[in-house]
């Protein structure tokens, strides 16, 4: 039976992030998010968010998507290497191939599918998994660039028209709706796009263009922008960067639950998810 009372429903919300993290470039969102859920940073004394680090899987589109996330996690933050054990799901080839499609074009859907479920094999077999998605922007415009096909000379506009915006926001709801299952955590990276031109009021955006775009923050539960802070750690390499919970841009909104729960700064991922009563692997050595 559908129908309830609320005292007897209690909280619907899942035990596990669905979480949206925006920030601009050379921050290092696949660094900071990565290191977080193994509990790597300096400051994280409660362990990681997985139970262990095989139980990562960074799923990646931007080029160079890990590039220093090995170093820093072995050398800055002076981790054994049973912390490199986290699994990379590489699909920057798909993504370049995008651009140079016929149009109509479903190989990166059909690849992060493919990938999804291979990771829902892996969570089926136990244990507190996490999903880093590196990154949303690059993802929804890989598929973009798939459905419109490669630009011909002298052929105007994009190649975009309505039913292949339908299909674009299809395909980005459906690939959401089936990674972000209620079994595991869900980290969406996504690039903030500086407004341009001349119009004063010029605004960011996270570049998920489409009817996905506009509700794809509705649809998570958390939303975050990181910033880096211009100090370390004491007695580390490491620079501080924290999760702003109460992010102004037109946007985002800071989700359900934040105000009462959050600080307007929090610096570690695995205390963020205890506060909003998340499950927590607590990985540590």
């Amino acid at each position: 039976m559908a129908k309830q009372t609320l005292s007897a429903f209690g909280n619907s919300s899942s035990d596990f992030l669905k979480m949206f993290t925006v920030a601009e470039g050379k921050v290092g969102k696949t660094t900071y998010l990565a290191a977080s859920c193994l509990g790597a940073l300096p400051h994280q004394t409660k362990g990681g968010l997985v139970d262990k680090p095989e139980n990562l899987h960074i799923i990646g589109f931007d080029e160079a998507f890990v590039d220093g996330l090995l170093k820093f996690l072995r050398d800055t933050c002076k981790k054994s290497a049973a912390y490199l054990n986290l699994s990379v799901h590489d699909l920057t080839d798909v993504t370049r191939k995008s651009y140079m499609s016929g149009g109509w074009d479903y190989s990166v859907y059909n690849a992060v599918m493919a990938e999804a479920q291979s990771i829902k094999a892996e969570v089926a077999k136990g244990g507190v998994h996490a999903v880093i998605i590196s990154s949303l922007t690059t993802l929804s415009q890989a598929i973009k660039a798939g459905l419109s096909g490669a630009p011909e000379p002298g052929k105007k506009g994009s190649g975009m028209d309505q039913a292949k915006w339908d299909g674009m926001g299809h395909q980005l709801n459906t690939l959401r709706n089936s990674i972000q299952a209620d079994t595991h955590h869900v980290l969406w990276e996504g690039h903030i796009m500086k407004g341009s031109g001349k119009d004063e009021d010029a605004k960011d955006t996270h570049g998920i263009q489409g009817s996905a775009g506009k509700t794809w923050v509705g649809n998570v539960d958390q939303v975050v922008r990181l910033r880096r802070e211009a100090v370390k750690y004491p007695g580390t390499n490491v620079d501080k960067v924290f999760m702003d919970t109460r992010p102004t841009l037109d946007f985002m909104s800071g989700g359900r639950g934040f105000n009462e729960s959050l600080a307007p700064r929090e610096y570690d991922l695995v205390e963020m998810a205890e506060k909003l009563g998340k499950k927590v692997g607590g990985f540590k050595e």
